[in-house]
């Protein structure tokens, strides 16, 4: 069996109460915390808050003994603290005698369905390996660049089709990056 964590602090700077502003007719880090819960390979959902506000609302929106709250400190969730370090350091803290394997589903991404996180599952369980979900780029990587302190640009990549004029999009190769929709 799998423990699901969904990490939603309280303090995101970009945009204030992200985590909780309402998607369709949902707050946002419900879709995430439903799409564990209804997964048969998942036996706990942890929501990981350093908010009772949040925690409050996901017990209203849902009514399951597979939720469970991690509470974080302000010191837990500050907004320099990334939820990766704070795994590795609290391994024991929300972990503790539970069993089995571990889940990361991000809130930001809430178009997961419980039946991506059984297809992830599956490919893990068949691959004996940690499997990730991910996405492709929009535009080719190896168009990027860097701006230097005076203005100019730099290629990313010593091959960049900037440089050597082979800007066909089909010649590019295609590559991904996670979504954070689902680590395991």
């Amino acid at each position: 069996m799998y423990t699901a964590l969904v990490p939603a602090r309280s303090g995101s700077k970009r945009l204030p109460g992200k985590n909780v502003r309402m998607l369709g007719d949902k707050p946002l880090l419900i879709w995430s915390l439903e799409a564990c819960v209804r997964s048969p390979s998942v036996s706990e959902v942890l929501l990981s808050t350093d908010s009772q506000e949040y925690w409050e609302l996901a017990q209203q929106y849902i009514k399951s003994d597979k939720l469970s709250l991690d509470y974080r400190s302000p010191e837990e969730a500050g907004d320099q603290v990334k939820i990766f370090d704070y795994l590795k350091e609290s391994t024991d803290k929300i972990f503790g005698d539970r069993e089995g394997d571990f889940m990361l589903c991000l809130p930001t991404m809430p178009l997961r369905s419980h039946e991506h996180i059984e297809q992830a599952i599956a490919i893990s369980r068949q691959s004996g390996k940690g499997v990730f979900s991910a996405v492709e780029y929009d535009f080719s990587t190896s168009f990027a660049f860097y701006l230097n302190d005076d203005g100019s640009w730099a290629p990313s990549f010593p091959d960049s089709p900037m440089i050597t004029g082979n800007t066909r999009s089909q010649d590019q190769v295609v590559t991904y990056h996670p979504n954070g929709a689902i680590y395991i």
